[in-house]
């Protein structure tokens, strides 16, 4: 069996501070391990763009979820404001 460094990258081919996986390979196809897809195409890009704007849009709507709910339940407002900025850094995190 061999083994093969994975790294995470954007849509740009950026790579991303998510760590590196050791994945077990069986098998390659023009270099990539069989079963997963071709992250350099076009298309994964253009998906993976896609699906990390809406990531993006959900980080920001849970941020003002957050903070509208602690105008309605004051005694609660500083954890659900503590709450709201994990979020929005969550949805820095994406947009790095």
């Amino acid at each position: 069996m061999a083994f093969r460094e994975l790294h995470v990258v954007d849509h740009q081919g950026k790579r991303l501070n998510a760590g590196i996986q050791r994945v077990e390979i069986d098998s390659c196809v023009d270099g990539i391990p069989e079963g997963l897809p071709d992250f350099t195409t076009d298309a994964y890009r253009s998906a993976y763009s896609r699906i990390n704007a809406i990531v993006i849009e959900g980080e920001q709507e849970a941020h003002d979820n957050y903070m509208a709910i602690g105008t309605l339940l004051p005694d609660e407002a500083e954890p659900l404001a503590q709450l709201a900025r994990m979020e929005l850094r969550h949805m820095k995190g994406f947009q790095s």
